[in-house]
């Protein structure tokens, strides 16, 4: 995809999901008989599943221990460690650094095999790359701008790009249908029912929240 193309696509989906909250609104709450487009539709619902899916995953990792969050220490380790992006001194080409993630995807595997609840290897891979569509979506950009060398980050962009479609996902976020939709929820369960199996057991410390 072109620059100019990655820009416009990027505009596009902004502009539907405003588009289609203040139709969600209408329809649901203020009750007016709206004519969605079903496949613009269905993509702006994924951009949004995504998007809250891996934020309420890094705020379980990140706010562990507050309130009603508790997860196990090794398991936010392995979580932190999983989604934290390669250091660019550790490579230097698009294939040492697909490298790089395939090992951080064969650790998070060898730590959840003997779980209650393990993790495939291609919902681990699906994950990474649901999180590289919402850190996208987010920044309305392939590239990660925090990267100063130029290369670098045409590097991990093309990764980053290589992983979602091998993931069975979309350059062209525009293009997210109901097949996405099944298997953004199938990462999603999975990685519920494994954060849900660890050791320690969530509790709320105010009754009064539930």
């Amino acid at each position: 995809m072109k620059d100019e193309d990655e820009i416009k696509m990027f505009r596009d989906c902004i502009s539907d999901d405003l588009i289609y909250i203040h139709q969600f609104k209408e329809s649901s709450i203020d009750n007016k008989k709206i004519n969605y487009c079903t496949d613009l539709c269905i993509s702006s619902l994924c951009r949004s599943y995504i998007t809250t899916f891996i934020s309420s995953i890094e705020y379980s990792i990140n706010y562990s221990g507050h309130h009603y969050i508790s997860l196990a220490e090794n398991y936010t380790k392995e979580l932190l460690s999983l989604i934290s992006s390669p250091k660019e001194k550790l490579y230097t080409n698009q294939r040492e650094y697909t490298e790089l993630i395939e090992q951080k995807i064969s650790r998070f595997y060898s730590f959840s095999k003997d779980k209650d609840f393990p993790l495939k290897e291609d919902f681990i891979y699906g994950f990474i790359a649901l999180k590289n569509i919402r850190n996208a979506l987010t920044h309305m950009s392939w590239r990660n701008v925090r990267i100063k060398d130029k290369s670098k980050a045409e590097i991990e962009r093309k990764a980053k790009q290589a992983i979602v479609t091998n993931a069975g996902f979309p350059i062209n976020l525009m293009t997210l249908n109901h097949d996405h939709w099944k298997k953004i929820t199938d990462i999603e369960q999975a990685y519920l029912m494994f954060l849900n199996g660890n050791p320690v057991i969530e509790k709320y410390q105010n009754k009064d929240e539930i």
